[in-house]
């Protein structure tokens, strides 16, 4: 499995644990973050491209879940759409766990 690693806070903050994740799956839950980011803004991909600089394809590969941004990349559209860096990772993180617990409730039926 091809993964990448997440470091999340414990609880009340007492120190970090690594937890290790599918890349694509976590690409496609960053998508969804960023496609309903995009979308309760008010923007058309057009518009992100116009304000970013990046381009059209790689806005629409991140918001299908076929690329992840790289970190740099992330930061710049957090900064555009006004949000921390880490409450789209957190969310993109929740997003992925409810697909997930989608495919098991799915697979108990």
């Amino acid at each position: 499995m091809a993964g990448i690693i997440l470091w999340n806070r414990l609880c009340c903050g007492v120190g970090t644990m690594a937890i290790q994740i599918d890349t694509a799956e976590f690409a496609k839950a960053l998508g969804v973050v960023l496609r309903t980011l995009r979308k309760v803004r008010g923007h058309k991909i057009i518009g992100v491209y116009g304000a970013t600089g990046f381009s059209e394809t790689s806005i629409t590969s991140w918001e299908q879940g076929r690329l992840l941004p790289s970190l740099s990349k992330l930061v710049v559209l957090a900064t555009f759409y006004n949000v921390q860096l880490s409450t789209i990772i957190a969310n993109a993180e929740k997003t992925m766990y409810f697909m997930q617990k989608g495919k098991t409730d799915d697979r108990d039926e």
